[in-house]
């Protein structure tokens, strides 16, 4: 449907490039962003459990719609959630199709005798879009208090970055090190997982000696995962980065798109722009909203932490944690 590829949209490198050692070379500061919600990993559905969820015959005769916001709240990894409604609309008896949807969730990965998960989710029934189900994607409720504990993250030598090794430079190695750090109490160092890297081991050895003297002395409670992008580059060196562009030139350089959507951009006091914090496909976009907060556009915010660019996981290191804006018209999108 969209045949422009992110590369052709998206990419603009400077035309002026240095010589292999002629800049400053240092690790840039490190990018960090909370890794997905483990729940939110594993959570699937039982065998035989419809994905989409139907429109309840007599709220469709009675053309009424709205919008449903539960809460679930999972105490095992084979029991179904308890389910709380925590916004309807007046008229249409959402309820209960909602919750015997939501109640086919499991979360296999939680251990048994953790803490209660707690997801949040909402559904959009609008009869006058082909009685379509828009759903978002689910919310780990504990994920805000896990981000804020990221800002205490330091280093026993006080290094705010990697060493470049002198090796690695005289061969001109160098990329992004995407890393998934796993804290698993406040005094220790963390468990280190290379997502992505160049081939080069040095840069990727570099890395691990540094992270291996992190430490998170704020955390409580519950392990904590990071992502956190190493990028190597010289200072005149060609960067490649995203550029600010239209939200058709954004779905145009997608992939996996959510389906079905309906946004009506009218409702959400059009035209606007959003500042998208890129991090995808390794954890979920940053959206925020550049003039007035405006509520009626959180769904359309919600979507695009999904936004997924057509390119490549190396490319995808390479642009991680960069912003860009996205344009939204007043028109109507539906996929």
């Amino acid at each position: 449907m969209f045949p422009a590829t992110a590369s052709r949209l998206f990419f603009s490198a400077s035309l002026v490039i240095g010589a292999a050692l002629g800049g400053v070379a240092h690790p840039a500061a490190a990018q960090a962003t909370l890794a997905p919600s483990p729940a939110l990993s594993c959570l699937t559905r039982i065998d035989g459990a419809a994905a989409q969820l139907d429109y309840p015959p007599a709220a469709l005769a009675g053309k009424w719609g709205g919008t449903v916001r539960v809460q679930l709240t999972f105490t095992g990894p084979a029991v179904a959630p308890t389910v709380t409604v925590l916004a309807r609309p007046p008229h249409g008896q959402f309820d209960s199709a909602v919750i015997a949807h939501v109640q086919q969730y499991r979360v296999p990965c939680m251990q048994a005798g953790a803490d209660a998960i707690i997801l949040t989710q909402q559904y959009l029934f609008d009869a006058e879009q082909q009685s379509r189900v828009m759903a978002s994607r689910p919310r780990d409720s504990a994920d805000g208090a896990r981000a804020a504990q990221l800002a205490c993250m330091v280093h026993v030598d006080g290094a705010e970055r990697p060493t470049w090794p002198k090796a690695a430079l005289q061969r001109g190695d160098k990329g992004t090190v995407l890393t998934r750090l796993r804290f698993d109490s406040a005094s220790a160092a963390p468990t280190v997982e290379v997502v992505q890297a160049p081939l080069t081991p040095l840069l990727r050895r570099a890395v691990a000696q540094y992270a291996a003297g992190l430490r998170l002395p704020c955390l409580n409670g519950a392990p904590l995962a990071t992502l956190v992008a190493y990028k190597f580059v010289y200072d005149n060196d060609g960067r490649v980065r995203l550029r600010d562009s239209s939200l058709l030139e954004a779905l145009a350089a997608a992939r996996d798109l959510q389906t079905p959507v309906q946004f009506d951009f009218h409702s959400m006091g059009c035209p606007f722009e959003l500042r998208i914090g890129y991090y995808r496909p390794f954890g979920d976009n940053r959206v925020d909203q550049l003039d007035d907060v405006v509520a009626a556009r959180e769904p359309l915010m919600d979507w695009l932490r999904g936004l997924t660019l057509n390119m490549s996981d190396s490319d995808s290191a390479r642009v991680f944690g960069e912003k860009f804006v996205i344009r939204v018209p007043c028109s109507k999108l539906e996929l």
